[in-house]
């Protein structure tokens, strides 16, 4: 399950990195670019992103 979450987790920010590229929104880029590389290093399900918990 967490293997899971973290996959859409990194879909859902790429998905957002790339509407923002489109539509030229550079800083956001930006900022999203911070959140797929800490979701791209860290392996399935030990994100920082998702909670202890989940």
């Amino acid at each position: 399950m967490r293997e899971r979450l973290h996959a859409y987790l990194l879909h859902i920010a790429l998905d957002a990195l790339a509407y923002c590229a489109c539509r030229g929104r550079w800083d956001e880029v930006r900022a999203h670019v911070g959140t797929v590389l800490t979701l791209a290093s860290a392996g399935g399900g030990e994100s920082v992103l998702i909670p202890a918990g989940a």
